[in-house]
């Protein structure tokens, strides 16, 4: 009998801290985040988000619109918006 085990194997490095984690972005590097561009992300993520728990559906489309322009191609802005437009 035999077993074969094997195991992900992710050769991509992990994105950097304080990055929108996506190496297509600039040149294949990720975009680093300013220090007032990361306080805007999470503050915007946060109303985001309470807008979406609280059913406020007034504010979801303009918050995660803002926050978008901030994070283009942020898999987690594209999913939530979608989420957001979805259940409005």
């Amino acid at each position: 009998m035999c077993l074969l085990f094997t195991g992900c194997n992710n050769d991509k490095p992990a994105p950097k801290p304080g990055s929108d984690g996506d190496p297509d972005a600039q040149g294949g590097q990720a975009k680093e985040l300013t220090e007032a561009d990361f306080r805007t992300v999470l503050a915007l993520r946060n109303r985001a988000i309470s807008h979406l728990e609280n059913m406020e559906w007034s504010g979801i489309e303009e918050t995660w619109t803002a926050l978008s322009k901030v994070l283009p191609k942020s898999p987690m802005v594209r999913r939530n918006h979608a989420i957001g437009r979805t259940l409005s």
